[in-house]
């Protein structure tokens, strides 16, 4: 047996953001995610900012259908993709630019020309 759901909800008290960490706060609306897999059942909630990420990320080369994602998946496409065609991109020393204004993604983000 399996399932996947995705409903848009508004928050009727905080809840946390499972890719970015974000509150999300009462009246907000967010993804709240459920499924089973191979492991059993999950659930998730993702704040509206991320949505653009995630669906960049899922129409990317670098998620695998079969497979879920997560925090860490985005995080490390982002970077790989992203930021070194950035002109704020992180240098040899960090292993994250230090302009990063949310958890998964760089809002400063612009291309070098």
């Amino acid at each position: 047996m399996s399932f996947y759901r995705d409903t848009i909800r508004k928050a009727r008290k905080q809840h946390e953001c499972e890719l970015c960490g974000v509150i999300i706060e009462k009246g907000e609306t967010y993804h709240d995610k459920a499924g089973v897999e191979f492991d059993g059942l999950w659930s998730s909630r993702e704040c509206n900012k991320c949505r653009p990420i995630i669906i960049e990320f899922l129409n990317s080369e670098h998620w695998n259908n079969n497979e879920g994602y997560n925090e860490g998946l985005i995080r490390e496409w982002w970077m790989d993709e992203k930021c070194d065609v950035c002109k704020c991109k992180y240098t040899d020393d960090d292993d994250v630019c230090e302009k990063m204004t949310h958890y998964c993604r760089c809002e400063k983000f612009e291309v070098e020309i």
